[in-house]
């Protein structure tokens, strides 16, 4: 064991607590974690039933996954997972030098749940719930904060002033079909790309379209979304050109570059840079038609159920500069003819 030099006589100086602590932090997670008992076979048998979690959600965990096991590489910190636990001293100072890299919070966040989902898929206790690792991630937000930042939105006035410079190219009808569907039903790439022919449907005078399955509705309940007539003769003047019908991808690829027979949510985020400004993002979109959603008085919980946000969070936070409008101050200020 490692002789830290601390003080056994009431007179002997105080140590430096906090340099002896980050001795104390490497040696441990330069140990071995607990032995578990569990085999590669365990880890194939649990991700059966893996695939359930949203798409985007596995891919982050297995992101972080892997990221955990190079820093452990690189570090010299042993990692013997299955068969062995992470110790929690391992995970904390993972963290931090993701702190160090400059990584997100909620970046941070989605690759320590990683390494905390596969040890619950084992039934192993996660590393993740210990004090210290809990204690590496609220000194990392108290240092940095903790705000995502947003991504650039897409809104209505912009898409209008885009929409004359598209022309009759198969490529014009099927952006501008896109841009404007991704505004009506604000759903994620994931869902936009996943759209089918037969998912839409006209009756009595309204036009809609199902999102199937989201990163709400993983049972795949569905949930039918708005579509404006504007958008859905785009839509139909796409499908006719690309000679597209019943269960097929209702997005498909144009280039000889194009792998398979749908977009990627990459793509979707090409198309809105491509057609309305570098700085948007594949999420534009959705966050853009919030914003609008919020300027024009409707209220969040509305704005939820419109883009199938499981409450109204989300949406408050896209919107947050609009809703000081509704604050007590900016209340008494127009009652005060203050405006």
């Amino acid at each position: 064991m490692t002789d830290w030099n601390l003080p056994t006589e009431r007179g002997d100086a105080l140590p430096d607590l906090e340099r002896v602590g980050r001795g104390v932090l490497w040696d441990r997670a330069r140990r071995l974690g607990p032995a578990t008992g569990k085999t590669v076979e365990d880890m194939a048998l649990a991700s059966v039933y893996a695939s359930q979690a949203p798409k985007a959600t596995q891919r982050l965990y297995l992101l972080g996954q892997r990221r955990f096991a190079d820093w452990c590489a690189a570090e010299g910190v042993p990692y013997g997972f299955p068969a062995h636990a992470v110790t929690p001293e391992a995970l904390a100072l993972f963290v931090e030098a993701l702190g160090a890299e400059g990584r997100a919070p909620a970046t941070i966040d989605g690759y320590v749940a990683g390494v905390a989902a596969m040890h619950r898929r084992l039934d192993i206790p996660s590393p993740s719930d210990a004090k210290v690792v809990r204690d590496a991630k609220k000194a990392l937000r108290a240092a940095r904060g903790s705000a995502q930042e947003q991504a650039q939105p897409m809104r209505r006035a912009a898409i209008d002033a885009a929409l004359p410079a598209f022309g009759e190219a198969l490529v014009d009808l099927r952006d501008r079909a896109l841009i404007a569907l991704a505004y009506d039903t604000m759903a994620r790439a994931s869902e936009l790309v996943a759209f089918r022919v037969s998912d839409l449907r006209e009756e009595d005078g309204v036009a809609s379209i199902l999102v199937a399955r989201s990163k709400t509705d993983q049972a795949g309940r569905g949930q039918r979304r708005f579509v404006g007539h504007d958008t859905m003769r785009f839509l139909r003047e796409w499908i006719a050109a690309a000679e597209l019908a019943g269960d097929a991808p209702l997005f498909r690829p144009l280039s000889r570059k194009g792998q398979g027979n749908q977009l990627t949510r990459r793509d979707v985020a090409r198309v809105f840079q491509r057609r309305l400004g570098d700085g948007l993002s594949a999420h534009s979109a959705r966050v853009g038609a919030a914003v609008d959603q919020r300027a024009a008085g409707l209220t969040t919980g509305e704005i939820a159920q419109a883009g199938g946000w499981k409450g109204e969070a989300m949406p408050a936070r896209y919107t947050a500069h609009l809703s000081v409008n509704e604050s007590a101050a900016a209340k008494l200020a127009r009652l005060q003819g203050r405006e």
